[in-house]
């Protein structure tokens, strides 16, 4: 699967985005930082309560707490949701989206590294963690550790500088939100020449973290009779069908947010209308489970899925093939992605 990227179309600059009645870079570039200070509070908010709660039931640990990490990871990992795939912020400057989250797992690296992780006679730290594959950094080793592996002391030295990393990076989201990044992009949305570019790339993440959604929906829905139950995000936790859906609903909030008075300014209010019917048809036909990889199991499971497919594949089509071609811009591939 090719990643989907927004390029201007041959001749045709971002500053083709720019007109007097649209919202200026200001305007839409405060709404962006307003949006991300929110959910970077939640999500650095959400993994401290993790990685307090794990020094806590691993002080004596008991199979009777595992019920209270998994609550706290999955509050972590949907507060995470809204900044997977995302191509511009402080997440790709910091390097930090893979030691967030390593997905997707195509040869269950997590399992093998956390195993290797788990035989190995050092001592853990946060640092040394961050040092180690990518694999064993984030919410999937997490996740693998809190829902398989018994709550043991074997479990809880990894738990432990796991979670604390998880929650420094975190931290350095929000902070750059609060300060270094957002003084950078409120001074780009003011230069002349480089707000175009700040507008162009704001609407454009639309479309970005689209594509990051659709892969999580695609790669374990597989062709034909062969789906791949285990590509599924979040499936040792049976949660990656509600992931998911809290993936849609976060793009729903960007778009309202961020795209829509942007589109309204440059006289889309018929494209505004079937985005929003879009979304919403999507989310009322949602199904009740939570688990991809249980529905994948069965034919009435994947009859749903596929009726779910029709609502992805309308949303995806009015905001990857019609948007585009409103505002002159073209939907591109990414070469170096080799997915």
């Amino acid at each position: 699967m090719k990643r989907i990227v927004l390029l201007p179309l041959l001749g045709v600059s971002f500053t083709a985005l720019a007109s007097e009645a649209a919202p200026d870079a200001s305007q839409i570039s405060q709404r962006l930082i307003t949006l991300k200070q929110q959910q970077s509070q939640q999500l650095a908010q959400t993994s401290r309560t993790l990685a307090q709660l794990t020094q806590q039931v691993c002080q004596a640990p008991k199979p009777a707490s595992s019920k209270k990490l998994q609550h706290a990871w999955l509050q972590t990992m949907t507060a995470w949701v809204p900044f997977q795939g995302e191509k511009q912020g402080p997440i790709q400057q910091l390097d930090v989206a893979w030691s967030m989250q390593f997905w997707p797992d195509k040869k269950n690296l997590t399992g093998r590294k956390v195993q290797s992780l788990q035989q190995a006679d050092i001592a853990l730290t946060p640092e040394i963690i961050a040092q180690r594959s990518v694999a064993v950094r984030g919410l999937g080793a997490l996740e693998l550790l809190i829902y398989e592996a018994p709550l043991d002391a074997s479990s809880c030295r990894l738990l432990q500088p796991i979670s604390s990393l998880v929650a420094e990076n975190a931290a350095k989201i929000q902070h750059q939100w609060q300060h270094d990044y957002q003084q950078a992009l409120t001074v780009r949305a003011k230069d002349p020449q480089a707000a175009p570019m700040v507008t162009g790339q704001t609407v454009a993440e639309l479309s970005h973290q689209l594509s990051f959604i659709n892969k999580k929906f695609f790669m374990p829905l597989g062709k034909g009779k062969y789906p791949k139950p285990y590509q599924a995000e979040s499936w040792r936790s049976e949660t990656s069908l509600l992931q998911l859906k809290t993936s849609f609903s976060a793009l729903q909030l960007y778009f309202n947010t961020i795209v829509k008075p942007f589109l309204l300014s440059k006289d889309q209010a018929p494209l505004v209308a079937d985005i929003e019917q879009a979304f919403v048809n999507l989310l009322q036909n949602w199904p009740p489970q939570t688990s991809l990889k249980a529905m994948l199991g069965d034919d009435k499971g994947l009859a749903q899925l596929y009726r779910l497919r029709i609502d992805i594949d309308q949303l995806s089509y009015l905001i990857q093939d019609v948007m585009p071609v409103q505002l002159k811009i073209v939907v591109g591939f990414n070469a170096t992605d080799g997915d």
